[in-house]
């Protein structure tokens, strides 16, 4: 029982444009994403999973959901404003932006 989870990174933003985002799901790297790219993995259905992107020391929040059987979701990944990387400065898990999309 397995569901489909496409996570895009944006072509957009002028932040991390040279630089690949490490996709973890459930802690484990799946792939790297470069600007205007996206990357298909297959999940189990049968259970919460969490995915988060990572850059150096930093990264986005963790996003968790759990997908119906065949159930196919989009998850965007992208730099946020420049103050919320400011922010980052101050700890946490900032720098990147995660929402599901569909």
């Amino acid at each position: 029982m397995t569901a489909r989870l496409t996570i895009a990174r944006p072509a957009g933003g002028y932040r991390d444009r040279a630089r690949e985002y490490v996709i973890e799901v459930d802690g484990h790297e799946v792939g790297r994403l470069q600007r205007n790219r996206d990357l298909t993995v297959d999940i189990p259905s049968d259970r919460e999973v969490a995915v988060r992107a990572a850059i150096d020391w930093t990264g986005s929040p963790t996003w968790r959901g759990q997908l119906a059987e065949d159930e196919h979701a989009l998850i965007e990944v992208a730099p946020k404003s420049a103050f919320a990387g400011l922010m980052n400065l101050f700890g946490g898990d900032t720098w990147i932006r995660i929402r599901r999309l569909d």
